[in-house]
């Protein structure tokens, strides 16, 4: 979900209680054309116009808050052209200005907020975004106003932000949201569909975060109920990534296939992708671990036709794909096939190594083979070079060293080459011993 979801800027919301400016009209006119060159993305023509209506309201009396309103457009000018550093400067100076000027709780200085908080959070600036969030929402909360729907994008930001590090919290948040802050006496907005949808996908995420895995399978499912009857497809399809991870970690493999088939199911209604490439692999490895060979093998076939289209066979998910489907040939005992497979997989993976923990998988079971037809001169570059790249792995488990170890002491051995067999023994005794 991106977090890049600054609104158009309310410029009259908030400027339209201020006291009056001498040169009012000429302030209006010039901020109305920034707007309007804004809108259209000339954004050169934007900032010319906004600095001009800027200088109106510093030159006038009683102008604080309609330097806020030219300063909150100015800002949102600056980051839309990359400016970040600078709009995040603009945005607190607006900010400041109209905690000056503008009533508090009132919705001109909660919007200030939400889009100081957006920004925030666009700038990887967690803490800082969640103070100016939850200051809008508190604002709104107050004001029984659900800020045209920017209350609930600000608890949107804020459970994105909490869910990966603080998922309790974003939990006891999302479920307020999802009532309706019932907890708040006076309040009486309800998030509407599209927004329910986004909440509860959030929550499901939190929960999964928690390990709460069949609290998060409800949460998905009414969140991808919603995404559907919201016409938001990506979110849809988001949702059930999402729930089939869940399925998984319940140890439900069925599920986990059938929510996988639903999100192909989608993705056919999509050109072809890399997205499509990835959930044709996931669904192949699915049934691969149910045993249903030819259905995986389908999967992974359709995935190389997707790569083909994609104009990328000559790549580290086509490595993936081939590898992949080399391990269902060797599971049907086809095994001249999956060497063929499997040596194509590494040709890829020395050529494209951005993947080092599935070419290290590759290189295991290509050099396996190579071994039980006791052709040692051929896995021994192909083992040393499977052991390079889990050493290079930042997820490699101990358990993957180890076996990669024993692999080459096996080979040495079986040559007759004790003293090379000797250091990979030694590290592999050392390792397995730390594993007891």
């Amino acid at each position: 979900m991106s977090v890049r979801s600054l609104t158009t800027p309310l410029l009259l919301m908030i400027c339209m209680h201020l006291a009056p400016l001498a040169s009012a009209s000429d302030w209006q006119h010039w901020q109305n054309k920034a707007t309007q060159a804004y809108q259209a993305g000339d954004y050169q023509a934007a900032e010319a116009a906004i600095r001009r209506a800027l200088e109106l309201a510093e030159q006038g009396g009683g102008s604080t808050g309609y330097t806020a309103g030219s300063l909150n457009l100015l800002a949102f000018i600056q980051a839309d052209r990359g400016e970040l550093n600078a709009a995040l400067g603009t945005m607190e100076r607006a900010v400041r200005l109209g905690k000056t000027a503008l009533a508090r709780p009132g919705e001109q200085l909660a919007a200030l907020y939400y889009n100081q908080g957006m920004l925030l959070q666009q700038a990887n600036q967690p803490k800082p975004a969640l103070a100016a969030l939850q200051q809008a929402m508190n604002d709104y909360l107050a004001l029984n106003s659900s800020g045209n729907g920017k209350l609930w994008q600000a608890v949107t930001a804020q459970g994105q932000l909490l869910v990966a590090e603080q998922p309790e919290q974003a939990r006891t948040l999302l479920l307020r949201a999802l009532s309706g802050f019932d907890d708040k006496p006076g309040f009486t907005h309800r998030p509407p569909v599209p927004h329910q949808a986004r909440l509860a996908y959030l929550l499901g995420q939190a929960h999964i975060q928690l390990g709460q895995y069949q609290a998060a399978v409800t949460d998905l499912e009414q969140a991808i109920e919603l995404a559907r009857q919201a016409g938001n497809a990506g979110l849809q399809q988001n949702g059930l990534e999402y729930l089939a991870s869940a399925y998984e970690q319940l140890d439900q493999p069925q599920q986990a296939g059938s929510v996988l088939e639903q999100i192909l199911a989608l993705s056919e209604q999509q050109p072809a992708s890399m997205s499509r490439v990835m959930q044709l692999n996931e669904l192949g490895m699915q049934l691969q671990q149910q045993k249903l060979y030819a259905d995986a093998e389908s999967r992974f076939r359709e995935a190389q036709h997707t790569l083909e289209l994609l104009n990328h066979t000559q790549s580290v998910e086509q490595a993936l794909v081939l590898g992949n489907l080399a391990s269902v040939k060797f599971a049907q005992q086809e095994h001249n096939a999956a060497e063929r497979l499997f040596e194509q997989s590494y040709r890829l993976y020395l050529a494209y190594p951005q993947r080092p923990l599935n070419a290290a998988n590759t290189a295991a079971w290509l050099g396996t083979l190579y071994y039980n037809q006791q052709d040692y001169q051929k896995a021994e570059p192909v083992f040393l070079q499977g052991l390079q790249w889990l050493e290079s792995a930042p997820d490699a488990s101990p358990q993957n060293l180890l076996v990669a170890l024993q692999n080459l002491s096996a080979l040495y051995t079986a040559w007759g080459k004790k003293s090379q067999a000797r250091p990979y023994a030694r590290r592999a005794g050392e390792l397995k011993s730390t594993l007891k």
